[in-house]
């Protein structure tokens, strides 16, 4: 114990952002830098490679598509940019200056302004239109340059609101007033968040996070007069615009007045170090046995790169007694290597220190598929190879935190070229997939790819037991080889709008290591071609095509399949690691008696599936398979079994009561044949192994603390990791439990 408190307190760190960048958003940001009155965009930019943390400067132009943006300025003002939005960094302060104005022009669209309580600092804010200028201290407003309008809306403290013919508003909460009405005035609203606001009331945690790391960091304010806004200071505006008037921004209160109820610097740097470390104290249920645990989830972000670690202590009964801590496949992850013989095994040592290193990595992250260069390791999910007929939302945490693997996913786009590959577990690696594509023709944007997926011990999961089927399968311990040719031709790939056409063939190569159950070992190629009315037919093969893209913020993706036997599309999907033994003993009673009915259908299938993020508040997705099949005995095309449901919904602060969020997500494969309880399915359950399901809901308590439930499913494993067994029907079938969580939250973010 001595020896591993040490650690876990050296790898709980804070993290704090800085503060002049673009923080969060979502959809395409373009940046660009006015020069000589002309807009150059960025590089960054013109690639997509704009991330989060890209630094800012004065003389920036951003604008959105079809997302946001949030943008944090050095002394602390947040801006987040609504749709189809277009601003002008003008003017930006270093961060604790004594004096002068930031300076933000609106061209287009809608901003929020949330602006830091800099009273007595000598800076200002100021929003300015084409044809107005706002001066504030201390508040919360919107902009909105639409056509015919241009709106200040408050709704906390004031903005001197002046427009061209030089009057001025004094606009208080719940006020708004539009400089080109006919008459210029301030307007009361019951409620200018609910009218106006929209998506942008959301800020995310990491906005908001950065703001109070800023404001911790300020030096204290000078004591000085307000420095007064320069009147001849023009806003930004077309040529031969009228110069607006500025008010002076209200001054500081008299030292006399109370002081602020706003927390103090070192209020907010451990209000954001708190954020940025994501306890969490509770108590789970794993394999059955309920725990408690104490876990600190401290996310990290440097320009592209993100990263986030995983320090649980999860125990029974003391948390000051290593003994009584939850070890994973029965792995004491908190030795470091301490409790292996060095003298005599520094191999298994040195296997030891790294893996338990290994394990505290949740994820690393470096850019996104698709583009020019992507890196992902640690717990993985969502993976994908080209269009997703071999290996699609493939995850290798379905069983997580009981099962915790360190998967690696990398890709290069050389444009003309380029590749793909992926292992699911770098400690003990049983999964491999690779893409390589080119694209031959330069005038034409088609790419020509290969696919391949081995998964080395789909057996190994499987029960020692006196079942001879299950006894040949772990004889021979097979080997899946998949292989797949693709085809991907992009009509239109814009913000908005995006239209791909794309096409898939692939099959399935078995190999076996061992002669078993009449069969001998090496390739059986017999899986892929059989002979077929004196000619070479085509089995256990998938066929698949279709069009993916997005419109605005819908993402949509509708795709024709074809496909026989034992294979399906998406064969490596999110619920793989969980089926695979039954993969197995399904390919080795195929070779056994590959003329058994069962393997003779034919599917048709039609798989559509959409889904779209509004701001950062709801998120939605759903897809369904709908399959057809011959009827063996009466030879109809009837209704198959083989359908695949897909639903998720998350929901944000602010959309429920209470400030309650909430997410689920639910993946069944045969979801109609057990609902119905079709022949065959009758000891089949709606959460079984062919099902993933996670879900929680969220209630804060206080500004960083949260009382979370949560539920999931896994597979239940006994001390050593493996997976145990229960009868079902009359067949050995993973026996599945739930996951259930009640925790403490402290900081982090929600589902």
């Amino acid at each position: 114990m001595r020896r591993v408190l040490p650690a876990l307190l050296l790898l709980i760190v804070g993290v704090t952002l800085s503060a002049q960048e673009l923080v969060f958003f979502d959809g395409v940001v373009r940046v660009y830098e006015r020069i000589d009155g002309e807009l150059f965009e960025l590089q960054d930019s013109r690639d997509d490679r704009i991330a989060f943390g890209f630094q800012l400067d004065s003389n920036f132009v951003v604008r959105t598509g079809s997302g946001f943006a949030e943008i944090l300025l050095p002394n602390g003002h947040i801006l987040k940019l609504d749709s189809n939005t277009e601003i002008y960094l003008d003017t930006v302060l270093a961060r604790g200056a004594s004096s002068g104005n930031d300076v933000v022009a609106v061209r287009s669209g809608r901003v929020r302004s949330v602006v830091a309580n800099i009273s007595g600092t000598g800076r200002g804010f100021q929003v300015r239109t084409p044809t107005a200028v706002g001066g504030v201290r201390g508040t919360d407003f919107l902009t909105q340059v639409l056509s015919g309008e241009e709106t200040i809306a408050v709704q906390s403290g004031v903005v001197e609101f002046v427009n061209d013919q030089g009057t001025s508003l004094s606009l208080g909460a719940n006020q708004f007033a539009n400089a080109l009405a006919a008459t210029f005035a301030a307007t009361q609203s019951q409620d200018v968040a609910q009218q106006f606001y929209g998506a942008l009331n959301q800020l995310s945690d990491q906005i908001q996070q950065a703001q109070a790391n800023a404001i911790s960091q300020l030096a204290p304010p000078p004591a000085e007069e307000p420095a007064e806004p320069d009147a001849d200071d023009p806003p930004l505006a077309d040529p031969g615009a009228t110069p607006p008037v500025v008010v002076e921004p209200t001054p500081a209160p008299a030292p006399s007045q109370p002081e602020s109820d706003e927390p103090g610097a070192f209020d907010t740097f451990m209000i954001g170090l708190t954020d940025a470390l994501g306890l969490e104290i509770g108590s789970l249920t794993l394999d059955g046995a309920t725990y408690s645990k104490l876990i600190a989830q401290p996310v990290f972000r440097i320009g592209r790169l993100r990263a986030g670690l995983y320090l649980p202590i999860i125990y029974s009964g003391n948390l000051f007694d290593s003994e009584d801590w939850y070890r994973p496949k029965g792995n004491n992850e908190w030795s470091f290597g301490t409790d292996q013989d060095w003298r005599n095994d520094p191999l298994a040592g040195i296997t030891d220190l790294v893996g338990d290193l290994a394990l505290k990595i949740r994820f690393l992250e470096f850019g996104r598929q698709r583009d020019p260069f992507f890196l992902k390791v640690g717990n993985l999910s969502g993976l994908q190879l080209g269009h997703g007929l071999l290996l699609r939302d493939y995850a290798n945490d379905a069983d997580f935190p009981s099962i915790r693997r360190i998967g690696f996913n990398i890709g290069i786009d050389g444009g003309g070229a380029g590749f793909e590959a992926l292992v699911n577990d770098l400690a003990a690696p049983e999964l491999f997939g690779a893409r390589l594509y080119a694209r031959p023709i330069p005038i034409i944007p088609l790419a020509v790819g290969v696919s391949g997926v081995a998964d080395i011990g789909p057996a190994r999961d499987l029960p020692d037991t006196e079942d001879v089927g299950i006894q040949d399968v772990r004889t021979a311990d097979p080997i899946f080889l998949n292989v797949a040719l693709d085809l991907d031709l992009p009509i239109i790939e814009r913000d908005l709008l995006s239209i791909i056409l794309y096409g898939d063939i692939g099959g399935l190569l078995p190999y076996l290591r061992q002669p078993a159950g009449g069969l001998e070992s090496g390739f059986h190629f017999s899986a892929l071609t059989a002979p077929a009315e004196g000619t070479a037919g085509l089995r256990n093969y998938g066929i698949a095509s279709g069009v993916m893209g997005n419109i605005a913020l819908l993402d949509y993706r509708l795709e024709f399949q074809n496909y026989h036997g034992f294979f399906r599309p998406a064969f490596y999907g999110r619920s793989y690691d969980r089926v695979r033994g039954e993969r197995a003993r399904e390919v080795i009673s195929y070779l056994q008696d590959p003329d058994a009915p069962e393997f003779q259908n034919q599917t048709v299938a039609i798989y559509g599936e959409a889904g779209f993020t509004i701001a950062e508040a709801v998120q939605l997705r759903a897809g369904y398979r709908w399959p057809w099949t011959t009827d063996p005995v009466t030879n109809e095309i009837v209704v198959g079994d083989d359908d695949y449901l897909l639903a998720s919904l998350s929901l944000r602060k602010g959309l429920l009561p209470l400030g309650i969020s909430a997410g689920f997500s639910y993946e069944r494969s045969y979801f109609v044949p057990t609902l119905l309880t079709r022949d065959g399915f009758e000891s089949a359950r709606l959460f079984d192994e062919n099902t993933v399901l996670s879900g929680e809901i969220v209630y804060p308590i206080a500004p960083i603390m949260d009382v979370v439930a949560s539920v999931s499913t896994v597979l239940l494993r006994d001390g050593e990791g493996n997976i145990v067994y229960e009868e079902r029907n009359g067949q050995l079938r993973p026996k599945f439990g739930p996951v259930i969580s009640i925790t403490t939250r402290i900081g982090g973010s929600s589902f």
